[in-house]
């Protein structure tokens, strides 16, 4: 088992996704504005990912600046496979 441990922290290191854990774990505070969807997609997609948006709540006609993610998934069992990030999305019901 704790060889498993260390070759997933090994993995999430040399895979690219050290950011999307990094950015789940500095999750803002109350009251700072979290990073648009927007701008966490055009990041995983420069690592290379095929990402795939799964629309949690508000309209999904808004646009991606003016949402927030709520959680990311990149799953896979190995470096190989770990090709597509899936990214919850929320977005205001409405901007005014």
């Amino acid at each position: 088992m704790r060889a498993t441990k260390s070759r997933t922290t090994s993995f999430l290191v040399a895979g690219g996704a050290a950011f999307v854990v990094s950015a789940l774990i500095g999750a803002p505070t109350a009251g700072a504005n979290p990073a648009s969807a927007s701008t966490t997609i055009n990041d995983l997609k420069s690592e290379g990912y095929i990402v795939h948006i799964n629309w949690v709540s508000g309209y999904n006609t808004q646009q991606l600046d003016d949402c927030w993610v709520t959680g990311v998934n990149i799953p896979g069992d190995t470096p190989e496979s770990r090709t597509t990030a899936y990214v919850d999305v929320s977005c205001p019901n409405n901007l005014y």
